[in-house]
């Protein structure tokens, strides 16, 4: 008998650039954060971009369930700050200027400073104990999981998949081991009861933000 849904992002590129809260350098990748991209990813999959509801029972199963454990390749956050000058999302506000010839306008730039982190590997495994699973719930979320593009930023593409191991086979797995503690130098963000309706909710509010009164902004 299996004895954990085991959930597998693999990078494919030798670095990973999520943020945890205060704009810190996270490593693993935290369990919110894989689930929020396993949300999207079954929007995609089943084509439900605008309301979300084939892949809800299995998502609202995953999020109740804890974490045990987290096993990842080591991480070493870069000592050496690099610096990017990111476009704004304005450029449409230089349109009239670019049609009178106006060429050499750019959109203003913002400036980031970035410390990615350099992985030794290219795994995470993320280890739920069967305590209850359905085995459609398992089905629906190997089929969204493979459906995972990028964890963390847009340049951080990875491939993912699911799949139930015993305990014997979790033991195996090589990497970093994480594991929930009272205290500990590490916080990571997960799920809770209410996450993906929280998740539905801002993404309804996002595509409503623009109304016959104006602009709506979108509630945290």
């Amino acid at each position: 008998m299996p004895d954990y849904l085991r959930l597998t992002v693999r990078f494919l590129q030798p670095m990973a650039h999520g943020r945890g809260d205060g704009n810190v350098p996270e490593w693993p990748p935290s369990p919110l954060r894989v689930f929020q991209a396993l949300v999207a990813a079954a929007a995609a999959r089943w084509n439900e971009r605008n309301l979300l509801e084939h892949a809800v029972p299995a998502l609202r199963w995953l999020q109740d369930q804890p974490v045990q454990e987290i096993v990842a390749c080591p991480g070493i956050v870069s000592k050496v700050p690099t610096q990017f000058y990111v476009p704004d999302n304005t450029a449409e506000l230089l349109v009239p200027s670019w049609k009178r010839g106006e060429t050499d306008k750019v959109p203003k730039r913002t400036e980031k400073v970035v410390l990615p982190i350099h992985l030794n590997g290219e795994a995470v495994h993320y280890l739920f104990p069967l305590i209850s699973a359905d085995p459609l719930h398992v089905d629906v979320l190997k089929s969204a999981a493979r459906s995972i593009t990028h964890v963390g930023w847009g340049i951080d593409m990875v491939v993912a998949d699911a799949d139930l191991i015993s305990e014997a086979d979790a033991n195996k797995l090589s990497g970093e081991r994480w594991r929930v503690a009272k205290s500990g130098g590490v916080a990571l963000r997960v799920p809770k009861f209410g996450t993906l309706d929280d998740l539905m909710r801002k993404h309804h509010d996002f595509l409503n933000r623009l109304t016959e009164d104006g602009f709506k902004p979108v509630p945290p």
